[in-house]
């Protein structure tokens, strides 16, 4: 038989327990829901802290793609630069060679004309050659630097072209 503290108590007891339990449960409940927020941003930082890996290689590779292109572009304007360096010595050469032929004709004829006419007509021909003899010497002159030069920028194209080889070969 119960008491009568027992049977006072107990309804009260009995929904005291009740709540208890519903409060544990509603508890546990939210924890979980708690912990499963908890995951998923988890999940987002570590996708995020992911993200600047991914970027930092695609604009590396983009990068070096670049930099492939400039000096593809770079090589390629220098040998073009060769090239229009080579007509020019050539052009220079030409007229090297014309005004060589032509100097050699005018002293030939010079002394076709002073065994013709004597010493008095040589001075006006003697000052022809000799402004041709100067010009020839300045074209002779700008041949030489010209060449020089053109050594000079073929030897740079070439260590240059090895650079970029190495390079390329490298990436």
């Amino acid at each position: 038989m119960k008491t009568f503290l027992e049977t006072l108590f107990d309804p009260a007891v009995v929904d005291t327990s009740l709540y208890v339990l519903k409060f544990e449960n509603t508890l546990k409940e939210e924890m979980r829901e708690d912990l499963s927020y908890f995951n998923s941003l988890e999940k987002k930082v570590e996708s995020l802290k992911s993200q600047p890996l991914k970027q930092k290689n695609e604009f590396s590779k983009t990068n070096d793609r670049l930099l492939e292109e400039c000096m593809a572009k770079d090589l390629m304007s220098i040998i073009l630069s060769y090239y229009k360096d080579i007509d020019e010595y050539m052009d220079m050469a030409c007229q090297l060679l014309e005004k060589t032929a032509e100097c050699e004709n005018l002293e030939t004829e010079l002394s076709k004309l002073k065994r013709y006419f004597g010493n008095k007509s040589n001075h006006k021909l003697l000052l022809r050659f000799a402004s041709l003899e100067k010009h020839s010497n300045s074209l002779e002159f700008a041949l030489r630097h010209n060449n020089e030069k053109l050594v000079y920028e073929n030897s740079w194209r070439k260590q240059y072209a090895k650079r970029f080889h190495d390079y390329s070969t490298q990436h």
